[in-house]
């Protein structure tokens, strides 16, 4: 009996450090094992655990919803409240609209149509808390709208004429909502800045920047601000980039000198969330990143993405994984995980039969919206 106890304790031991060594249980063993998938796991799909790219990489994004309609001309520019809960366009009809994209399955407009323009609002842009929308375009005008309660938006304050009958082609304001940037297409005099503490009543700050290169005047078509509020970025219609240190807001300084990214000019810019990178897209299919480290020494990253369409707008994830380019008919994806080694997702979307003039991505990362010349905006799924 004592022999047969001992043979059978023998048995058990042996068992339990085979397991012990399984990829499954826990032990020294199971930890590089687990290691071991999860290094597998990330360089199959060339992104961080979690991220936008990686579940993009795992199913493709998928329209959701019914189109938005309303607008009866071509949708210029879009934008997502910091929430993602609100969506907000402009477009040739002259209007502005605010949807909701709470439910991105069942959005639906908010509110009745914004009118006061004049002409095509152009460019849009919502302050850091969501509370403030800028609007501005062919008017030459930039009108300020409270959309604390998007469901009853209300018009506040524009600015005075600046001069000038050329349109606005950029705004932005920054992320705190105390200041306003406006690019006018007169390149006598492009850039102006505005304190909008009182959006009621927008105060013009210092003069305005005639932005040169090669002594040359031109013309900024894109505007933003970097996320710490400080730094401005343009991008003109000779495909070059331009920075301003504007902590002091009443006298703006160039940093650097102007940067060629395109033969052509630049029509979208977007800036990641952490402020390090910078992506540019313009006609011709010029589509670039740019690291931005160092404001004064801007330097791109790896060669010119290929893309063989129009990039009308671009976009980037909050996790800075994905970048979206609007173009000629399609909209294409791109993992910038490694910033310097872009690679498309997938096939290029086809949300409309013609052109794509606008792509955002909400802040949550779960929702891209394109638009363009139909009038339409359609959704998608991301995550």
């Amino acid at each position: 009996m004592i022999i047969a106890l001992l043979l059978i304790l023998s048995v058990v031991a042996l068992a339990t450090r085979a397991g012990g060594t399984s990829g499954t249980a826990t032990g020294e063993g199971a930890v590089t094992a687990d290691a071991e998938a999860g290094t597998s796991a990330r360089s199959a799909t060339g992104a961080a655990s979690g991220s936008v790219a990686q579940a993009l990489e795992r199913s493709p994004a998928q329209r959701v919803g019914e189109p938005l309609a309303g607008h009866t001309g071509a949708v210029r520019a879009i934008a997502f409240s910091p929430d993602s809960h609100t969506l907000a366009t402009v477009a040739e009809d002259y209007t502005v609209r605010l949807w909701d994209v709470t439910d991105r399955g069942r959005p639906g407009p908010r509110g009745q149509p914004l009118t006061g323009h004049t002409g095509t609002p152009r460019s849009l842009s919502f302050s850091g808390d969501g509370r403030l929308l800028a609007t501005g375009g062919d008017d030459s005008t930039v009108r300020l709208w409270d959309v604390a309660d998007p469901d009853r938006p209300v018009a506040l304050g524009r600015t005075r004429s600046a001069g000038t009958s050329a349109g606005i082609r950029g705004v932005a304001l920054s992320p705190d909502g105390r200041l306003l940037a406006a690019a006018w297409a007169d390149p006598r005099a492009t850039i102006r800045l505005y304190d909008v503490t009182d959006p009621a009543s927008p105060r013009q700050l210092g003069q305005a920047l005639t932005v040169e290169v090669s002594g040359a005047p031109v013309a900024v078509n894109r505007l933003l601000f970097l996320p710490d509020g400080r730094a401005l970025v343009g991008g003109d219609e000779g495909g070059n980039l331009h920075l301003w240190d504007v902590s002091s807001p009443s006298r703006p300084a160039s940093v650097g000198v102007p940067v060629s990214a395109a033969d052509v000019g630049i029509a979208g810019l977007a800036v990641s969330a952490d402020g390090r990178t910078l992506a540019s897209g313009g006609l011709g299919g010029a589509l670039r990143l740019w690291d931005l480290t160092d404001p004064k020494f801007v330097r791109p990253l790896g060669q010119p993405i290929e893309n063989r369409d129009d990039s009308f707008g671009v976009a980037f994830s909050p996790d800075g994984t994905v970048l979206a380019s609007a173009g000629a008919g399609q909209l294409s994806l791109w993992n910038v995980t490694e910033k310097a080694i872009a690679a498309p997702i997938g096939e290029p979307l086809s949300p409309f039969r013609d052109a794509v003039y606008a792509v955002a991505i909400s802040p949550d990362g779960n929702t891209l919206a394109s638009a363009g010349a139909g009038g339409t905006v359609v959704l998608w799924k991301l995550r």
